[in-house]
């Protein structure tokens, strides 16, 4: 546990150090996530399915940023898991981070309405499989989608400042205490703060709320 959340600490002090690299690559994700036969709606999400790594945070906040959401999947869940997660998040896209996640949700699709694609991070020189129920893209290739999407800033202009748009949630099941991140819209940027998640209450800011 402490490994992971080092590791997570450590991505976001990234975020700090290089703000807008990292911006413009979660831009990019967003505006892939609008493009013409992804059609990301509000309140649809993202699966993502993977260790840490950069592309992990890109896909979570492109997502955000469209006006969605990420639905994280656990590296030792269940094809049942996976399943009920995507299903239930309403994903439209699933990233993994190599081949061998992409056959579980080939195999799911039939009960995964609206996944519309598969985006596979660190292929290496395995090929991707073609002719399937959904594409399956490379990172790069999905991201070139993206290219002429034009809606991202108007979608962006819409939003409420400090409006929350999620949260990043770190357990400690030892002390039943709860590490979490909220995310909120500030203009074209996003803003995090630091908070806990104690019996039901979140407390940010020296304040609390359900």
């Amino acid at each position: 546990f402490f490994l992971l959340l080092l590791l997570l600490l450590l991505l976001l002090l990234l975020l700090l150090l290089l703000p807008n690299r990292y911006y413009d690559n979660c831009r990019k994700v967003g505006k892939a996530c609008l493009s013409q036969g992804i059609d990301m709606a509000e309140r649809d999400s993202v699966c993502v399915f993977g260790f840490n790594s950069p592309q992990w945070i890109m896909a979570a906040l492109g997502a955000t940023l469209a006006g969605g959401c990420c639905a994280g999947i656990y590296p030792t869940d269940t094809p049942e898991q996976v399943e009920y997660k995507a299903k239930h998040s309403a994903a439209v896209v699933a990233f993994v981070e190599s081949p061998k996640k992409v056959q579980l949700f080939l195999t799911a699709q039939p009960n995964l309405p609206k996944l519309k694609a598969i985006v596979v991070w660190n292929p290496g020189d395995a090929k991707l499989p073609k002719d399937t129920a959904i594409p399956v893209y490379t990172w790069d290739d999905f991201v070139a989608l993206g290219d002429a999407d034009k809606s991202l800033d108007a979608k962006l202009d819409a939003r409420e400042e400090n409006q929350v748009c999620g949260f990043v949630l770190f357990c400690c099941f030892v002390v039943l205490l709860f590490f979490c991140f909220f995310v909120q819209y500030g203009g074209h940027t996003l803003k995090i703060f630091p908070c806990f998640y104690i019996n039901s209450f979140f407390i940010l800011h020296g304040n609390s709320f359900f």
